[in-house]
């Protein structure tokens, strides 16, 4: 418990947390981000990281751009009243997930299931057809 302690306290008073201050990451590996680290694997990245990256270079999902999707809305089971979803996510266009934003949509939880499994296609989101 001491040694924890003791190694927590040496810690903060030399700043190892920080990236650019670990002695026993080599200094060649130092700020190496994005396309210059080790790890990069570009356009062969997995779903998850490639969402991460969207998210991360364009930002949260902020709205639905489904023009048919409209929030407060009834449902008929049971006459209930659906309210405006509190969260939207990028939703791939192409199926290739590319990194850029022109592969991506933003849609609410709804609309992103529906256009994932066929049941609306782009078509009628960006122009509300039938």
């Amino acid at each position: 418990m001491t040694y924890l302690l003791i190694m927590t306290i040496h810690q903060m008073n030399n700043n190892i947390g920080n990236r650019e201050s670990r002695p026993w990451v080599s200094e060649q590996l130092r700020g190496k981000f994005g396309k210059n680290a080790r790890r990069w694997k570009g356009e062969l990245a997995g779903y998850v990281a490639k969402h991460m990256w969207m998210k991360k270079h364009h930002g949260k999902a902020a709205k639905c751009e489904n023009v048919m999707c409209s929030y407060p809305k009834m449902v008929d089971v049971g006459r209930k009243l659906l309210k405006k979803p509190s969260r939207y996510e990028w939703a791939n266009i192409s199926g290739e997930y590319k990194r850029d934003v022109s592969d991506y949509i933003q849609l609410c939880p709804s609309c992103h299931r529906k256009f994932d499994m066929g049941k609306i296609t782009l078509n009628q989101i960006k122009n509300g057809e039938l």
